[in-house]
């Protein structure tokens, strides 16, 4: 579900990101579950600047963390 929300708002590189943010947030891409969200979603808000800006980051990371 974290794909295909982030891909609504990056497009093709929503996948991409949402593995190095797995990775960076300590657990395997196949890991991510609603137990993890939280680090999820605070770990993304560091990596998406690169993509979002800081207002889409924080709503985003609020989306997500109520993704079950």
């Amino acid at each position: 579900m974290v794909v295909n929300y982030l891909a609504k708002k990056m497009g093709p590189a929503a996948n991409d990101l949402v593995k190095d943010v797995c990775k960076k947030a300590g657990f395997s891409y196949s890991a991510l579950s609603p137990e993890n969200m939280g680090a999820f979603a605070d770990c993304f808000e560091v990596e998406a600047s690169k993509y979002l800006s800081e207002k889409d980051i924080k709503f985003t990371s609020g989306v997500i963390r109520k993704l079950k």
